[in-house]
């Protein structure tokens, strides 16, 4: 029963997890909207548009955090999939 008590927590945690990076990742989006509606209303240039898209944040541009995310975001997922069957193949027994 310890163990199922432990897969339980597990979950939770990948699902808090999953929330956070949801947030994060829609934070992105949500700037890369700001910035292509300032770059469409002629408040910044195209190349600024550019160097604020492209400039790295702890090593990354606002691209590839975007897909940083959603891959972290898939794996959580298949993680709290094969922690289910785990749990389903534990009652079979």
């Amino acid at each position: 029963m310890a163990l199922m008590k432990m897969r339980i927590g597990r979950i939770r945690e990948l699902r808090k997890k999953i929330a956070y990076a949801d947030g994060k990742r829609k934070e992105f989006l949500h700037y890369v909207e700001a910035l292509k509606k300032q770059h469409q209303h002629g408040i910044i240039s195209y190349s600024d548009f550019l160097g604020s898209f492209y400039k790295k944040h702890n090593g990354k541009n606002i691209n590839e955090w975007i897909e940083h995310l959603e891959h972290y975001i898939m794996e959580c997922k298949m993680e709290i999939n094969r922690e289910k069957i785990h749990m389903f193949l534990f009652w079979l027994v």
